[in-house]
């Protein structure tokens, strides 16, 4: 008896394509679903809580008004941002003609308590890894405010 025949059967019962394509399938869709698994699950690694400051510039008056110590960034699994003082709100000042002038703007300083996951050299919020000097989105049930990182404290 032949092991594969003429017709290209297994013991002249199952194709030999057609068991590599269910050996293709069945070994994929654990991949899959692991994959899957991960990338939906994003809230199950440990976070921890990180200080950051940040400065916003050219923030109108009415929306300075409206930030507060306090306000909250939450996302599905709850609270992931906090302002937990507001260093400074100063008028932000540009030089015309040599001369420093009130430009109608604010220029705000925040210190936020963020929940990250913390990686090898990595501090993530969100889908953003957290730098000195990139930028930082914060958003409220009712203003979102756009700043640049000026530090970056673990809590121990």
């Amino acid at each position: 008896m032949k092991i594969i025949d003429e017709r290209g059967s297994l013991f002249g019962k199952i194709n030999i394509i057609d068991l590599f394509v269910v050996i293709l399938i069945l070994s994929v869709i654990p991949m899959v679903m692991w994959g899957n698994r991960l990338a939906s699950h994003p809230e199950s690694l440990p976070k921890e809580t990180i200080e950051v400051k940040i400065k916003l510039n050219a923030i109108i008056p009415e929306l300075a008004e409206v930030i507060k110590e306090g306000d909250v960034e939450e996302d599905k699994s709850g609270i992931v941002g906090r302002i937990v003082k507001i260093i400074s709100n100063e008028p932000q000042k540009i030089l015309s003609m040599g001369e420093n002038i009130e430009s109608g703007y604010r220029e705000i300083r925040l210190l936020l308590e963020l929940s990250c996951v913390v990686g090898e050299g990595t501090i993530k919020y969100g889908n953003n890894v957290l730098r000195i000097g990139a930028g930082l989105t914060f958003t409220t049930d009712i203003y979102t405010v756009g700043g640049v990182i000026v530090g970056i404290e673990r809590r121990k």
